[in-house]
């Protein structure tokens, strides 16, 4: 997994907001993720995959958003045969 950092809190006036651009090849997967103090936020830019979070699975696929809640356990699979790129928005809580 290719993770590229687009904007970080502290950057631009942005106080609570970090913003990636994820790559996953062609099956391969994130391994477990949890943010204990933020919400997240994926959105599909292209590409097909799987997100896993708790007992429930998404399908991913381009134009497509995922919202994961603080302390939840996910996981990511590329499902397709070309690169899924994903932006990933992680929102820390309110100070």
């Amino acid at each position: 997994m290719k993770t590229a950092l687009l904007a970080t809190p502290g950057e631009n006036g942005i106080s609570r907001l970090s913003v990636e651009e994820i790559t996953l090849a062609p099956d391969e997967e994130s391994g477990e993720l949890s943010y204990s103090q933020e919400e997240t936020f994926y959105f599909v830019v292209t590409g097909y995959g799987l997100l896993k979070s708790d007992v429930y699975g998404y399908a991913l696929e381009p134009q497509v958003g995922v919202y994961v809640p603080p302390s939840t356990p996910h996981d990511v699979r590329n499902t397709g045969a070309t690169d899924c790129v994903m932006l990933r928005y992680r929102a820390l809580g309110a100070r």
